[in-house]
């Protein structure tokens, strides 16, 4: 994984990113906008690169690439709404009143990101592993004709709530509801094992795809994602976190987690969405890692088919999707 390259290599890609990010924000700001350039990168570098940096700082390597990939991700999460957090609560003493805005937070992520690339350095230059051929093999096993076809199933979940919502049609979601029920069926049939947590990454992302987007398509809808959304569109309004405000015991409770009025605002401001897509596209992606990870719990004391079809279960019930 990343956490294992040649330092050299691993820096040249972060800071790429990380140069890439300031100039489609850049861009976007005099007026030239180039589609999904900002979101895609905005993605990447948040969701991925800090975390990875992190685990260099820690010096974790030579693990499991998915246990590697899930730490990442949650080591990225707790960076972005740690980083919010402390502007929020020190950027008005020294006079910013609006610290969750595109600039503060901008030169903020550049300042802290920089800081943790040479502290990577400084603890962790000299790792390398050299174990190319065994890369370069795992790669073409991920690229294969099964994989890819699975992949094909989210854009599918999303075309089918389109044709819902704006045509009436349901019948591709149908579709894609026969072969998601019938894929511990065929799943477990097969010899190989290697391609089984793939495709419970991949179902889950397109079941909670499906929901979110379709049941309404510009729309959000339950229950406390009505006061989510309601606390994170107030931070990017006013340009900071009211951490006093509350009218109700549920809004008080809801105003307290980091991962609405820091992580939701942070993300829509970097990837230029509006924060009902943050939760459409974003929160399902992450949320859909849980049965990834259950399944690596799982496999410690299963088999990797019953790991899977307990993990399987856990996304068929209800409460998941």
């Amino acid at each position: 994984m990343i956490n294992d390259w040649e330092f050299r290599k691993f820096a040249i890609i972060s800071f790429s990113l990380l140069i890439m990010l300031n100039g489609s924000i850049a861009i976007n700001a005099i007026g030239f906008k180039i589609p999904l350039l900002r979101p895609l990168i905005g993605f990447l570098f948040l969701t991925f690169i800090p975390g990875y940096t992190i685990l260099r700082i820690l010096k974790v390597h030579e693990i499991d690439k998915i246990a590697s990939f899930l730490l990442a991700i949650g080591l990225s999460l707790f960076y972005i709404m740690i980083i919010g957090l402390f502007i929020n609560i020190f950027y008005p003493f020294i006079g910013i009143k609006k610290p969750i805005k595109v600039l503060p937070l901008l030169s903020t992520f550049d300042l802290s990101y920089l800081l943790l690339l040479l502290l990577a350095y400084t603890i962790d230059r000299g790792y390398h592993k050299i174990n190319r051929d065994k890369s370069k093999k795992r790669l073409a096993n991920l690229f294969n004709l099964q994989i890819l076809s699975f992949l094909s199933l989210p854009i599918l979940a999303i075309i089918g709530a389109y044709f819902l919502n704006y045509l009436g049609d349901s019948y591709l979601i149908i579709v894609l509801f026969f072969i998601i029920a019938s894929t511990p069926f065929f799943a477990t049939l097969k010899k190989d094992e290697r391609y089984l947590i793939w495709i419970i990454w991949i179902v889950s992302l397109s079941l909670l795809y499906i929901s979110d987007f379709g049941s309404s398509w510009n729309y959000i809808w339950g229950n406390d994602i009505n006061i989510e959304y309601y606390l994170s569109n107030t931070v990017l309004r006013d340009g900071f976190w009211n951490a006093s405000f509350h009218s109700k015991a549920n809004v008080m409770n809801v105003n307290a987690m980091l991962s609405i009025v820091a992580l939701n605002p942070i993300y829509s401001i970097f990837l230029n969405l509006n924060s009902i897509m943050v939760f459409k596209i974003i929160y399902p992606f992450i949320f859909s890692l849980v049965p990834v990870g259950l399944y690596k719990i799982y496999s410690n004391i299963l088999n990797k088919k019953e790991s899977f079809l307990a993990a399987f279960f856990f996304i068929s019930l209800l409460a998941f999707f």
